[in-house]
């Protein structure tokens, strides 16, 4: 798929952002709060949003979804989280204890994964079964730099 726009991937970037704020937030919230209407209300449409947003950066971006190790870690938390705030928010009968796990083990995810996305650790190192990047030609290149000295 072509690449979005260096605008768009601003403001995709910018409510990814806040999506994952508020769902980390929220996440963080309910462990001092009881109650499902906070994850149906607020948490799960964050959830869902950040998660719809990260899809977007994945087919819209050069990142992927399993090129670098720290996405494919990013997802992996971000979908466990995902189904810990669907489990929370949809389970009414479930045990006390199981709901407080899942909301202290949500937030701790969500964490980890706000670290790695700063951190980036093991940096670039591409993965195995990753499609290797594509060498730009001459033309492409001058039409790159072209590109980026438009003004917006």
């Amino acid at each position: 798929m072509k690449n979005a726009s260096k605008t768009a991937l601003r403001w995709l970037r910018v409510c990814h952002m806040l999506t994952a704020s508020l769902w980390f937030g929220g996440a963080a919230g309910a462990l001092a709060v009881d109650g499902t209407a906070l994850y149906v209300r607020m948490i799960l449409p964050a959830a869902l949003f950040t998660v719809l947003g990260a899809l977007l950066y994945g087919v819209c971006t050069p990142w992927g979804f399993f090129r670098f190790r720290w996405v494919t870690a990013k997802w992996a938390l971000a979908l466990l989280a995902l189904l810990l705030a669907c489990l929370a928010a949809l389970w009414s009968t479930a045990p006390a204890g199981f709901l407080a796990f899942a909301r202290g083990a949500q937030a701790i995810l969500l964490a980890a994964a706000m670290v790695i996305a700063v951190l980036k650790p093991g940096g670039r190192k591409v993965l195995l079964f990753a499609r290797p990047k594509k060498e730009r030609t001459d033309e492409e290149l001058r039409d790159a730099i072209e590109r980026d000295r438009r003004p917006l």
